[in-house]
Parts: structure tokens; C-alpha cells; sequence
């Protein structure tokens, strides 16, 4: 696979999870969690916290709209990192998130793709 097909298909990746990841956010919020990673090939995110059915269905989302675009054995690793900073304020919205989404793969020749998505004013509210 072309390194640049597989940046572009990272890029993809990113900006899908971002436009959905608003309950991502509500729960880094609500427990004060800085960081979720998350596993595309195997389905696994953690902290355990953000394990739930309305989260997975978003992972399994994205994952299938990896396979289309990349066949599954020719990846070795695909992981999805968010890192929040999240400010609390005393105004409605409650809070303003910052999300980083960084998305790296590994194919099967060991080309590695990484991109990162900067989602800024993301408003919160419990």
C-alpha cells in the first residue's frame, strides 16, 4: 500500500470519529479523564469507562469504513488516540472541550500513517 493512501485513509478516520465523538467528550468531562485509546482492529477502548454500546457503535462505524478502505490483513495496528482538554467554566454550556484525534496505522510492509485532528470548541452539556 502507498503511503499516501494510507495517510489519507488516517486522515478519513480522524475527521469521521471526530464529527461523532460529542458522548466521548460528556464522559471525559463527567470523570475527568484526559485520554481515551482505542483499538480498531480489536474493538477495545480504554479506560473501561467509555466501553459501552453508544461508544462501540461509533468504533464499529469507523472500523468498517477502515476495512472498506483498507483490506484487514494488510494492517498490523490500528489505533485511534483522543486526548481531551477540557476547561469548566460557570456558564451554560458547562464546558468547552478541546479534542486531539490521532489516528496511527501500520501495514503489513510496515509503512506507518499518522495524522492528527485538532477539534477546538466542542460545547458540553450533562
Amino acid at each position: 500500500m502507498r503511503r499516501k493512501q494510507l495517510n489519507g485513509v488516517a486522515a478519513s478516520i480522524a475527521h469521521k470519529f471526530a464529527s461523532s465523538a460529542e458522548h466521548f467528550a460528556y464522559l471525559a468531562w463527567a470523570h475527568k479523564t484526559k485520554t481515551v485509546d482505542i483499538d480498531l482492529l480489536t474493538l477495545k477502548i480504554a479506560p473501561a469507562i467509555f466501553n459501552i454500546d453508544r461508544n462501540l457503535n461509533l468504533v464499529r462505524f469507523c472500523q468498517k469504513n477502515l476495512f472498506e478502505l483498507i483490506d484487514k490483513s494488510e494492517l498490523t495496528q490500528a489505533k485511534l488516540n483522543i486526548i481531551f482538554e477540557i476547561a469548566i467554566t460557570q456558564s451554560k454550556p458547562l464546558s468547552i472541550a478541546v479534542a486531539v484525534f490521532q489516528v496511527q496505522l501500520i501495514d503489513a510492509s510496515r509503512k506507518v500513517a499518522e495524522y492528527s485532528y485538532t477539534q477546538s470548541e466542542q460545547h458540553i452539556a450533562p
